[in-house]
């Protein structure tokens, strides 16, 4: 159900955050919809970081390791909005601050950062 994901860790919280383009077509058959209503469901959030839970816990890793808190994304990561590489990997610092808004809701939604 995952098309594109940018995996975040702040080194002062416990747990990692990530952002997740669906694969559209995927969560359309499952959930019905429109790519806007989609990355709205709180019902399609929950079923897709269900999946990265199960998957990495099924891999090995340990609770720290797993996301804990997921933000949809309708829009791909690409070469022209310079979120990836020529060669297609992603370009972290970029896809840190072009998503800071929404890392900093997750961690405050998770009680890892205070609303002051």
């Amino acid at each position: 159900m995952v098309a594109q994901i940018f995996v975040h860790g702040d080194s002062l919280c416990s747990c990692l955050v990530a952002v997740v383009v669906p694969e559209f077509a995927d969560v359309q058959k499952l959930f019905g919809g429109t790519e806007e209503t989609i990355v709205r469901s709180a019902d399609v959030r929950k079923a897709i970081l269900d999946d990265l839970k199960k998957l990495g816990t099924a891999s090995g890793l340990k609770g720290f390791e797993l996301v804990r808190q997921i933000h949809l994304c309708a829009a791909p990561f690409a070469v022209d909005n310079e979120l990836l590489t020529p060669t297609f990997k992603n370009k972290r610092p970029a896809l840190r601050k072009h998503f800071a808004k929404e890392i900093e809701a997750m961690y405050r939604e998770l009680g890892e950062i205070s609303s002051a």
